[in-house]
């Protein structure tokens, strides 16, 4: 599907993309499978969330995090080794987006930029 023929709203959830997730983590869907998946389903401006987190005038959302770096999987030097901390995240309770996104920010500085 082309991402300018899209004709309707999406509205995420963290089911979704946590059932796309389990698919490549069982070898049903490639890497760059899955980055499709989100180029061609996910309008970031356009859709919707079912787990917004609104603070002052900005929202926050797991959700569209989780897109937004399946979308871009060389740019967050994502692997298949990562789907248990995407899937940790996904497991944030809703109200708790700081203290989730801080653990997988911590859990990406740890696993991609320290020297091993």
């Amino acid at each position: 599907m082309s991402r300018f023929k899209k004709m309707y709203m999406t509205c995420w959830t963290r089911e979704i993309i946590r059932s796309k997730l389990q698919e490549w983590q069982a070898d049903k869907l490639s890497s760059s499978q899955i980055c499709e998946w989100a180029q061609s389903e996910w309008w970031p401006l356009q859709d919707d969330y079912d787990d917004i987190e609104k603070k002052d005038s900005s929202w926050e959302s797991v959700c569209r995090d989780v897109l937004w770096m399946l979308e871009d999987m060389k740019a967050y030097c994502l692997f298949k080794e990562d789907i248990p901390a995407l899937l940790s995240y996904l497991d944030t309770q809703v109200g708790g987006y700081f203290d989730g996104k801080n653990k997988f920010d911590a859990y990406m500085t740890k696993s991609k930029w320290s020297v091993k």
